[in-house]
């Protein structure tokens, strides 16, 4: 078990570290997995997810290899969303209040939105600069367009994408 669950009506649905989706029966308490690939070599690494957000009626799922899948919980079957081609972690994966799909990886992943097919994975700031976030483990929007951002190495950012103002909050100091 990685730590990611979302929960419907009916069902827990976890994470795992190489077993795929772990499907609970809230009533009975019975379970299936459902995996991304075969149980055959090189399955294991394939099958890590590392986070989960309940979508409508699908999962979305970010796997320890850089793509997203979608589980569709009417057909129970896996289907691409979106490759980012690296083999780093998506640790966070969720929605804007715009619709737009976040995630938020390590290394060449980091902060990324998708939206209509396309992905944005670099930020305006103010002078007209433009930053990216790497190593990213979790994003809050906590107005629309304003975000706090935690990463792996850099601390936390407060991050404003209306007017580019940027904060980085670290354990040695108290705002960058």
């Amino acid at each position: 078990i990685i730590g990611a669950m979302v929960e419907t009506d009916d069902y827990l649905y976890i994470a795992t570290e190489g077993s795929g989706l772990l499907e609970m029966d809230k009533k009975t308490e019975g379970y299936k997995i459902y995996r991304l690939y075969d149980d055959k070599d090189g399955a294991y690494a394939r099958n890590i997810l590392k986070s989960l957000y309940l979508d409508g009626d699908k999962i979305l799922c970010g796997t320890n290899a850089g793509t997203v899948y979608d589980f569709d919980l009417k057909t129970r079957q896996f289907s691409l969303f979106h490759d980012f081609k690296s083999q780093n972690g998506i640790y966070y994966i969720g929605r804007n209040r715009q619709g737009d799909i976040v995630a938020g990886g390590v290394n060449q992943i980091g902060l990324a939105f998708l939206s209509e097919g396309k992905v944005k994975d670099t930020f305006p700031l103010k002078g007209g600069k433009q930053i990216s976030f790497p190593n990213i483990r979790c994003v809050l929007e906590i107005a629309k367009n304003v975000y706090l951002i935690g990463s792996r190495n850099d601390g936390l950012y407060y991050y404003d994408m209306n007017t580019g103002d940027l904060k980085q909050f670290t354990a040695s100091s108290s705002a960058v």
